[in-house]
Parts: structure tokens; sequence; C-alpha cells
């Protein structure tokens, strides 16, 4: 699953990546440090959380 957003006005950025079995776990540089990641196969359902957010986090998030 990827992850990315695009704030308004604003060009598409990549926020996170999680391999199939969740196995591998990649944070773009703008989130890296601040985000967490998960999904379950089963119920097809992926997440993604940020803390400490920045106005800059002020985005559509979306999965592909």
């Amino acid at each position: 699953v990827r992850w990315y957003r695009q704030a308004p006005g604003g060009k598409l950025e990549w926020v996170s990546w999680i391999s199939h079995y969740s196995s591998q776990i990649q944070f773009g540089p703008a989130v890296q440090g601040r985000a967490t990641a998960s999904r379950d196969n089963l119920r097809s359902e992926a997440s993604l959380s940020l803390h400490l957010l920045h106005p800059g986090d002020c985005a559509c998030y979306f999965c592909a």
C-alpha cells in the first residue's frame, strides 16, 4: 500500500509505503519519525497516522 497527499494548490507528495506482509514500511522525509502505518490484509484495511502535526500536513491523503 502506498500513501500520498496533496495540499490545496500543491503537488502530489509520496508519504508512505508498506509491503504486502507489513515486513517493510517506509516514510517520506516530510513525515519521517512522526508517522505510523499498518495494514490488515484479511480485512482489506490500511491506516496511516501522523503525530505532532505541522501546518504543511493539511492535505488530502489517499492510498493506492
